[in-house]
């Protein structure tokens, strides 16, 4: 796990081919059936993590 919270897990993807050390996966706790049905919280979690996890 790189990050977590109660709505979002992050953590490295090591089946990305071509193999990338840095490629990291950020998921919502929650399942979703597709983008559309990702809300406007979740999707600021969802964004905050990425912006978290970039820095």
């Amino acid at each position: 796990m790189v990050d977590e919270t109660d709505q979002v897990a992050a953590f490295m993807d090591q089946y990305r081919q071509p193999s990338d050390p840095g490629h990291v996966l950020v998921i919502p706790r929650a399942h979703v059936e597709n983008i559309y049905g990702v809300g406007d919280s979740l999707g600021g979690h969802l964004f905050s993590a990425h912006a978290r996890i970039a820095r």
